[in-house]
C-alpha cells in the first residue's frame, strides 16, 4: 500500500511526531511505502527517506496534491492538515489527537467550521487513542471514530538502572511542555504544600516552553514563594527544559513518582512510559487516557495530588510490585506493532468505494 502522511506541527519534535515516526517504520517493515509532507517539524528531527517540509502553507497544500495523484491512502494527523486533501475525494484516515475546536479562537472558527463539513462530506475515517477523546469527537464533528491507542516502546523506557532513594526525600517529576494543558501549576503548588507539611520532596519539570505567558506566571509563583520565607525552595524546584528519550528516560530512573496534572489536550504518552520505568504515576481525571489507566488499573487518577502521593510514600513497597505488573499489562497491549496493525486495517477499510 502507499500512503501519504500529513502532518503540522508545533515546531518541536514530540508525541504526535514520535506517532509518525512509528508508523513508518511499521509500514516500511510491512513491505509498504509512506510519504510524509510536514510543516512545522523542526530540521532534521525526521530521517525518513521520503520526506517534505513545506515552506509555507501554500506549499503544504500543493505538495499533498501533488502526491495524492500517487498514494492509495492519505493519513492526515493535526488539523489543518486534515483541509489538505481538499477538494479532492481520496481516501483519508484522520488521526486526530485533539479536535481543533479546543484551541479556538474568532479568526478561525469559520475555518473550523468548514473542516466539520469536510470531515463528513469527504468521507474520511476518523482514528482517536482513547474513549474520552471519542466521545469528545462524536459530539463535535457527528462522526464516530475509531479507537487505537498509541503504542509504547517498552524495551526502550524499561531499560536503563534505578536510582534508589536516599533518605526520606520524595523525589517528583513531571515531563510534558511547558503550558497550561500540561498544568505545571498544580505540580508547583503540591510541591509547597509537600515542604509547608513537613515532607522531604524536589519536583524536576522537563519540558519545553511553549507558552512563555505561562511560563514566567510560573516563574513568579516560584519567585514569590521563595521572597515570603520558605527559605530554600528554589533548590527544590528544577526547570530543565527539553529532553532527549535517553535523558527522559534517566529522569524516570532517577525519580518516585511521575504527576500528570494534565487537562484535555495532549500528554498521552509519558504515563504509560513511565510506568515502563517502574515509576507510579498520578494522572488527573481531565487527563484524556484516564480511562485507559481506570479500566486497567495502571495507577492512581485523581485531582487531589498530596494524598495520593502520601498514599505512595506510605505504601512503597506494595506500589513497586504493582508498578512492575502494570509494566507487563504495557508491553502486552500498548506496542506500536499493535498501533500500525490498527491503522493499516482503518487503511484498508478506507480503500473501499467512497459515496458522496
Amino acid at each position: 500500500m502507499k500512503v501519504l502522511i500529513v502532518h503540522c506541527g508545533e515546531g518541536i519534535y514530540g508525541g504526535a511526531e514520535l506517532v509518525i515516526v512509528e508508523l513508518c517504520k511499521y509500514l516500511k517493515a510491512g513491505g509498504h511505502e509512506a510519504m510524509v509532507v510536514t510543516k512545522g517539524i523542526p530540521r532534521g528531527s525526521w530521517h525518513g527517506d521520503m520526506w517534505y517540509d513545506a515552506h509555507d502553507w501554500l506549499d503544504f497544500w500543493k505538495e499533498v496534491q501533488n502526491w495524492i495523484r500517487w498514494v492509495d491512502v492519505v493519513n492526515v494527523h493535526n488539523f489543518p492538515a486534515s483541509l489538505a486533501t481538499f477538494p479532492k475525494h481520496i481516501p483519508t484516515v484522520w488521526m486526530c489527537n485533539e479536535p481543533a475546536e479546543l484551541f479556538t479562537n474568532w479568526w478561525r472558527k469559520p475555518i473550523e467550521a468548514f473542516n466539520r463539513w469536510w470531515v463528513k462530506k469527504s468521507g474520511m475515517k476518523v482514528v482517536v487513542a482513547d474513549r474520552f477523546n471519542a466521545d469528545r469527537f462524536e459530539r463535535i464533528y457527528k462522526v464516530k471514530p475509531e479507537i487505537i491507542p498509541y503504542g509504547v516502546d517498552y524495551e526502550f523506557w524499561s531499560s536503563g538502572e534505578r536510582i534508589k532513594r536516599e533518605g526520606g526525600k520524595i523525589r517528583l517529576l513531571q515531563v510534558g511542555t511547558i503550558s497550561p494543558y500540561k498544568n505545571q501549576l498544580a505540580s508547583i503548588l503540591t510541591l509547597i504544600e509537600l515542604l509547608r507539611n513537613g515532607i522531604d520532596a524536589e519536583l524536576t519539570l522537563a519540558g519545553s516552553v511553549t507558552d512563555e505567558k505561562y511560563y514566567k506566571s510560573l516563574i513568579s509563583n516560584i519567585n514569590y514563594v521563595e521572597h515570603i520565607g520558605m527559605g530554600g525552595f528554589m533548590p527544590r524546584i528544577a526547570l530543565v527544559g527539553q529532553k532527549s528519550r535517553e535523558e527522559v528516560r534517566n529522569l524516570f530512573n532517577s525519580h518516585d513518582i511521575l504527576l500528570h496534572p494534565v487537562k484535555e489536550q495532549g500528554g498521552w504518552l509519558a504515563p504509560f512510559e513511565a510506568i515502563c520505568a517502574g515509576l507510579p504515576i498520578i494522572v488527573s481525571p481531565e487527563f484524556t487516557g484516564a480511562d485507559v489507566v481506570i479500566d486497567n488499573g495502571l495507577g492512581i487518577v485523581t485531582s487531589d495530588l498530596i494524598g495520593a502521593i502520601r498514599d505512595i510514600y506510605e505504601k512503597q513497597v506494595r506500589y513497586e510490585a504493582w508498578t512492575k505488573d502494570n509494566g507487563k499489562w504495557v508491553k502486552e497491549n500498548l506496542s506500536w506493532e499493535n498501533f500500525g496493525e490498527g491503522m493499516l486495517e482503518v487503511f484498508e477499510e478506507a480503500k473501499g468505494p467512497l459515496s458522496f
